[in-house]
């Protein structure tokens, strides 16, 4: 019991203590069965996207947009990214999500220049595909096989990501801008 609690813990946030109760053993099972179901969920497109339009102030014209992950799983309905990207990251499957993300939003701004819209699209990181010592080569491959414009693809990391390994995120972000 005391490893599952841990375990708990460690999934919320680091530097975080929690007591055992009854509810660990069922939220742990919970986990688990949320775990499994999100490794099957981009193979059953359960996956889709939303685009947050970013809208400049002076003009009143959308510029771009920020590429939103939405999981709706077949039996609990929508899931909160909250509550599942930090179970993709502790096991990896950010990465392997990530690259469909990618992917997605690099074919949606394809769309969008052959219709002759001039936007930029922002795609969020995870501090895991950061760490992708690849993470450049697959940016530079997904955006010459959607033939998109470099300056049309944003990445943003988020603070935690960059927080972690100040180094190796300044070091990526460099090798993505060149």
């Amino acid at each position: 019991k005391a490893e599952q609690t841990m375990m708990l813990a460690k999934t919320v946030s680091r530097n975080q203590f929690q007591f055992y109760v009854a509810s660990v053993d069922s939220e742990m099972r919970e986990r688990k069965l949320l775990e499994k179901d999100l490794s099957e969920a981009i193979n059953k497109n359960e996956f889709h996207l939303v685009y947050q339009p970013q809208i400049s102030y002076h003009t009143g014209s959308i510029i771009g947009a920020e590429a939103l992950l939405r999981w709706v799983h077949p039996s609990r309905g929508f899931v909160p990214p909250d509550l599942f990207i930090p179970i993709a990251e502790a096991n990896k499957s950010i990465i392997e999500i990530g690259r469909w993300v990618l992917e997605q939003s690099c074919q949606q701004i394809s769309q969008w220049e052959k219709m002759g819209y001039d936007l930029k699209v922002a795609v969020n990181f995870s501090a895991v595909q950061i760490k992708d010592s690849a993470i450049d080569s697959l940016i530079f491959s997904t955006l010459k096989r959607f033939d998109v414009q470099p300056e049309h693809l944003e990445v943003e990391i988020t603070e935690t990501g960059f927080m972690e390994n100040m180094d190796q995120a300044v070091a990526t972000l460099s090798a993505i801008q060149n």
